[in-house]
């Protein structure tokens, strides 16, 4: 009798695991690393992977056309051990809790890194700046900050600029803050015009801002952008004019790596020095 061979199993497909991009349970793997590496206590892990705070208030608008819209927005306190709050307020359609609560995470680790006395918050509102007036935007901001006024305060919790918020929606938030107390509180958020910042203190000291905010930030987008051309073998790179490609004209140039390097370090290097000196308050 004929022996029939079987046919060898099929393996079966494999499926890759679907990839978690939630950010505050990236957050929180982040910190339980760190934790297990510091043998840090198991009581004080529960405390530092989760917020002290978390607060979410509806935004009442009038829009330019009259009618009401109802705008959700947040903020989160992660850690207030070494000080108040910092954290930025950031604009954005796709804002969720748990990108805030992990965002004011990242920013208790960020200040206890660089040694300053603040903790760890962040705020946002779900919302489309692009599509919003400037009335519009500026009817929000002060309803959103009237409904936060409970943890806000520079003794407390202290705003900042974030994505597609800027220094005119910081004086905003000031200014509504300053009409609860009846005078002008200037260290209730950085990031403001400087010449809101200079009237009657000297920049940078109590007024709880500095000359140097927003270049700080551009030098250190820039420098992150000189580690990338770097390790990719880009070699058009941005001066300090600014980048765009196949262009040699107009303070545009072509730099070594090695010089964009030394150039993005110093200027990190002189930012962070000045920024040293608005927290000395």
């Amino acid at each position: 009798m004929a022996t029939v061979a079987k046919a060898a199993p099929q393996p079966i497909p494999r499926i890759a695991p679907r990839e978690d991009l939630n950010p505050f349970r990236i957050a929180q793997i982040q910190f339980d690393l760190a934790a297990e590496y510091l043998k840090l206590d198991a009581g004080l892990r529960q405390i530092l992977r989760t917020p002290k705070r978390v607060l979410e208030v509806s935004i009442p608008t009038k829009m330019d056309n009259g009618q009401i819209k109802v705008f959700t927005g947040y903020r989160v306190q992660h850690n207030v051990t070494r000080g108040p709050a910092k954290g930025g307020l950031r604009y954005h359609p796709g804002v969720t809790p748990d990108e805030v609560k992990a965002l004011a995470m990242w920013m208790t680790w960020k200040t206890a890194t660089v040694n300053i006395p603040f903790g760890g918050g962040k705020g946002g509102v779900v919302c489309d700046p692009k599509r919003m007036s400037k009335p519009e935007l500026e009817r929000m901001t002060r309803r959103y900050t009237s409904e936060i006024l409970p943890l806000i305060g520079p003794e407390q919790d202290i705003p900042a600029p974030d994505m597609y918020t800027d220094a005119q929606t910081m004086a905003w938030m000031m200014d509504t803050y300053s009409m609860t107390k009846g005078f002008s509180t200037l260290g209730v958020v950085t990031g403001k015009p400087v010449a809101v910042t200079e009237v009657g203190f000297p920049t940078g000291h109590n007024a709880g801002d500095s000359l140097l905010y927003s270049e700080a930030e551009q030098a250190w987008s820039m420098y992150h952008f000189y580690e990338w051309a770097s390790h990719t073998g880009y070699v058009r790179v941005v001066t300090e004019y600014g980048y765009r490609d196949g262009e040699e004209g107009g303070g545009y140039g072509i730099e070594t790596h090695a010089g964009a390097h030394k150039k993005a370090y110093t200027a990190v290097q002189e930012m962070a020095a000045g920024l040293a000196c608005s927290a000395c308050s």
